[in-house]
């Protein structure tokens, strides 16, 4: 399902160049519906936002925000329920993130 992933020339193996670009972007399947590619785009973000914290030497912040983010969810169940809801504008969801 999911066709992004990071990729570098050295992890690139047997992936002809065609596969991946300098920015280390790699199209590794097709999408089977329109959802798809957002999810592999929102996906990436992730895996760059912690890449760059790794390369910062960060990753113990990113725990921590992680683990009292988890916490926040566990304690109030309809911002979490607000959080996941697709179907409410991702405006919205935004800023419900942005008020905590």
């Amino acid at each position: 399902m999911v066709g992004l992933g990071w990729c570098t020339p050295s992890s690139a193996g047997s992936w002809p160049r065609r596969h991946w670009t300098s920015s280390g972007l790699r199209v590794v399947a097709r999408w089977s519906r329109p959802p798809d590619l957002t999810d592999a785009l929102e996906d990436l973000g992730r895996q760059v936002v912690f890449h760059q914290r790794r390369a910062e030497r960060e990753l113990d912040e990113v725990e921590d925000e992680l683990f009292r983010f988890g916490r926040i969810l566990d304690r109030e169940p309809a911002l979490a329920a607000a959080l996941a809801d697709r179907s409410a504008p991702p405006a919205r969801r935004a800023e419900l993130l942005d008020s905590l």
